[in-house]
């Protein structure tokens, strides 16, 4: 997440297909993904 928030900051949605569905924990992996993202900004 660190390496993309940067980025992000123009961007309407990305993709990160991969990085959730090869944990066990889906969950886990987009709630930690959308707390990075709420810090953004």
């Amino acid at each position: 997440m660190h390496r993309i928030a940067p980025s992000i900051l123009s961007a309407d949605c990305f993709v990160a297909g991969s990085a959730i569905f090869g944990q066990p924990d889906y969950r886990a992996v987009i709630d930690a993904m959308r707390a990075e993202l709420a810090g953004v900004g």
